[in-house]
């Protein structure tokens, strides 16, 4: 788990992820949420604007 202070360092830790298969990045990010799926979505959902 991340704490914030890496979290500041490096905010967008899931930019690692977009080379693995959807499967095991979806796991992966559910992992690392303490709050499980529902969280782990709405976090997907605020941690990609970068994208667009």
């Amino acid at each position: 788990m991340l704490s914030t202070k890496q979290r500041e360092r490096n905010p967008t830790p899931h930019v690692e992820f977009e080379a693995m298969p959807q499967a095991q990045l979806e796991a992966r990010r559910v992992r690392l949420s303490p709050h499980g799926e529902l969280k782990a979505r709405e976090c997907k959902r605020q941690c990609t604007p970068w994208r667009s």
